[in-house]
C-alpha cells in the first residue's frame, strides 16, 4: 500500500467493527428455493446498505454494546422499579451449557411487572467527546409493553464475564432506552450506533413475517443492512429473520441477519419480537465506522492516532 501524507487539517476513515445486514428488495439473485417476497414500505429513516457505505463520523464515539465483549465482571444491572430478579424465567433456565465451547452458564432474569418498569444496566458504552475524553455511559431502559419477554443478565464462568441480552418464550418487549453519563457530562444531541444481531428465520416457513425481528420505533436516523439479507420488511423501520437460522452472528452468514442502527440521542425506543424462544441483545459488530485521525507532530517524531 502506498504511503499517504497527512496534514492537521486531514481526516481519515478508519474501519473498526460495527454491523449490519440487509433488506430484501436488492441485491445478488437467489435460488428459486431461497426466494423470499418483498412488501413495499415506506421507512422514516434511510436504509444504507452495509456494503458500500460506511457509518459517518461522529457516530463511532459512542457505541452501544451489551455482550461480553464488554468485559463486565460482575452483573450490570440496577433495579429501578418494577421489575422482579428469577432464577428462571418460562422455558428459559437458570444454568444452560454455552454452544460455543464456553461451559456452563449462568443466567439472571429481569421480569417486568408492569408498564413503566425500569432498569439501569451500568456502563454499557464510553462517549468519547470531541477533546478525546472518555465518559462512562449507563442506559436506563422503560418498558412500554411486553408479552412473555424478560430482560437477562449471563455469566459465563470459563471467561468470568457477563452480558445482557433479553429473552422470549413467542413474546416481544418494547423498550424506550435512555443514556446518560457517570460524569454528569450532557450527552444531548449525542450521536451514536448499536445493532441487533442473529434475527433468525423460520427454515419451515421461509417467508413468514414475524419470525424473530426488531423494528427501530423512534430516536434512529439511520439503518444499515445488507442487499443480500435474509431480512424482510413489513412496517416502516421494521426487519424480521426469513429464510433459515443463524448461530454465528459475526460471520458472512450472520451478517445477513443482522440490523445495525444509528441514533440521535441521548434516546431511542425499539421493539423486539420473536415467534418462539430466542433472544438477542445490543450488539454492534463487523460493519465500518468513520473515525477521526489525529495528528500530533511530537517534534517531527510523532504521527497520526486515534483519540
Amino acid at each position: 500500500m502506498a504511503n499517504r501524507i497527512i496534514t492537521a487539517a486531514t481526516i481519515i476513515a478508519l474501519l473498526t467493527p460495527l454491523a449490519a445486514c440487509g433488506s430484501i428488495g436488492g441485491g445478488v439473485a437467489l435460488e428459486p428455493e431461497h426466494q423470499t417476497r418483498s412488501i413495499a414500505v415506506t421507512n422514516t429513516i434511510p436504509v444504507h446498505k452495509l456494503e458500500n457505505e460506511l457509518v459517518p463520523y461522529p457516530y463511532g464515539n459512542l457505541s452501544i454494546d451489551s455482550t461480553y465483549a464488554h468485559g463486565w465482571t460482575a452483573d450490570p444491572v440496577t433495579v429501578l422499579d418494577g421489575f422482579n430478579k428469577q432464577e428462571s424465567f418460562l422455558e428459559w433456565p437458570h444454568t444452560q451449557e454455552g454452544n460455543d465451547g464456553t461451559g456452563q452458564n449462568v443466567l439472571w432474569y429481569y421480569v417486568p411487572q408492569k408498564t413503566g418498569a425500569r432498569l439501569k444496566v451500568n456502563h454499557i458504552a464510553d462517549y468519547v467527546d470531541a477533546d478525546g475524553s472518555k465518559h462512562a455511559v449507563d442506559m436506563t431502559l422503560t418498558v412500554n409493553s411486553v408479552a412473555k419477554t424478560a430482560l437477562a443478565t449471563r455469566f459465563t464462568q470459563s471467561s468470568g464475564l457477563y452480558s445482557f441480552s433479553w429473552a422470549t418464550v413467542g413474546g416481544s418487549i418494547d423498550l424506550t432506552a435512555a443514556l446518560s453519563t457517570q460524569d454528569g457530562t450532557s450527552l444531548a444531541g449525542v450521536k451514536g450506533t448499536t445493532g441487533f444481531a442473529d434475527l433468525d428465520g423460520d427454515p419451515n416457513q421461509p417467508n413468514k413475517d414475524g419470525s424473530e425481528g426488531v423494528e427501530l420505533v423512534s430516536g434512529f436516523d439511520g439503518a444499515y443492512v445488507r442487499s443480500d439479507a435474509h431480512l424482510m420488511q413489513s412496517g416502516p423501520n421494521r426487519w424480521s429473520g426469513i429464510i433459515d437460522e443463524n448461530s454465528k452472528p459475526a460471520d458472512e452468514h450472520g451478517l445477513k441477519h443482522y440490523v445495525g442502527a444509528t441514533f440521535t440521542g441521548p434516546e431511542f425506543r425499539f421493539k423486539y419480537f420473536a415467534a418462539r424462544s430466542l433472544g438477542g441483545n445490543f450488539q454492534p459488530i463487523q460493519s465500518t465506522v468513520q473515525y477521526p485521525l489525529y495528528y500530533d507532530m511530537n517534534g517531527g517524531t510523532g504521527g497520526p492516532h486515534t483519540k
